[in-house]
């Protein structure tokens, strides 16, 4: 099952870095916050939110992997505003639960935006998308780690993706119709 499971992660990643060779950064981020969504809730805690999953996971996978200079609230914010609407802003920055985060991308500089950010008054983090992808990426390969380490948390994921969609070969669907086209009960 986890093979599955890690086959589906491998083509989202591969998804993310081509929208961000194609310098398709927006799409890049939303497919990048929804990975996080994704591979959280995996491990999502009976009645729990969204939001308390996702912050549990980057906190778990992200935030030790380097120094993004954010919280997971933050990281919970950013996901909000892209995926909803685009934006750096949400109603979790707004409601000033998070700093609202811009970017850097391509050969471009986290410290000449943060320097831009500065003598505007504004106080976003600036995070480089290729450092955030590579953060993610890493996360991705601890959390896969750590679930060949402890049968239960295995277990648990592997109960969790039961529900996922999986890209099935068409001569399979022929098969079974085939089958079922010979069963006496159809």
């Amino acid at each position: 099952m986890l093979e599955f499971l890690w086959n589906n992660i491998k083509t989202l990643l591969s998804a993310i870095e081509d929208c961000r060779n194609r310098k398709q950064i927006l799409p890049c981020l939303v497919l990048t916050y929804s990975g996080i969504d994704i591979v959280a809730s995996l491990e999502k805690i009976p009645e729990e939110r969204t939001g308390a999953t996702f912050q549990r996971w980057a906190n778990n996978y992200l935030l030790p992997e380097k120094n993004l200079d954010c919280s997971a609230e933050d990281l919970y914010g950013a996901r909000c505003g892209i995926v909803h609407a685009f934006s750096s802003a949400s109603d979790y920055s707004r409601a000033g639960k998070a700093r609202e985060i811009t970017y850097a991308w391509g050969n471009a500089s986290a410290a000449n935006l943060r320097a831009i950010n500065k003598a505007f008054g504004k106080n976003y983090i600036v995070l480089d998308v290729d450092e955030l992808i590579e953060v993610f990426k890493n996360g991705v390969n601890t959390f896969f780690a750590d679930l060949l380490k402890d049968p239960i948390r295995k277990n648990l994921v592997e109960k969790n993706t039961g529900v996922w969609f999986t890209n099935m070969d068409k001569a399979i669907i022929d098969s079974v119709m085939n089958i079922l086209d010979k069963s006496p009960d159809t």
